[in-house]
């Protein structure tokens, strides 16, 4: 992927990038959302599908008769959905937002915390 492509890419997602981490108590998945303040978008769980909705508005300053040559930041409303492996309680998720990365924190049920299994190769 060159930087020229990463705009459209950006676009045709629709939402903010994602990654998501399992760990041995918790799913943990982070999003991009840079500008944004907590209160400028949402985050809900239905089941499984953690949702983040919001809205990057544009903020243009003019000063003297300066203006864009060009611009690659998307602006406007935005959904992302995310599958999850298997539920989780939802009264356990949280959510925190520093420095334009969100992080959401899934604890595991009980039954998902199971012990890893090396599987012999012969």
């Amino acid at each position: 992927m060159t930087a020229d492509t990463l705009p459209a890419f950006m676009q045709r997602i629709g939402g903010p990038l994602l990654d998501m981490q399992e760990t041995a108590d918790e799913l943990v998945v982070r999003a991009e959302v840079p500008g944004l303040k907590k209160d400028e978008f949402s985050v809900e769980l239905l089941g499984r599908r953690p949702t983040i909705r919001g809205e990057k508005k544009v903020v243009q300053e003019r000063k003297g008769g300066d203006g864009f040559l060009f611009s690659e930041c998307r602006y406007g409303s935005f959904s992302r959905t995310v599958q999850l492996p298997y539920e989780v309680d939802s009264g356990t998720v949280n959510a925190d937002l520093k420095h334009g990365v969100l992080t959401i924190r899934l604890p595991k049920p009980e039954q998902g915390r199971h012990a890893g299994y090396r599987v012999p190769v012969s």
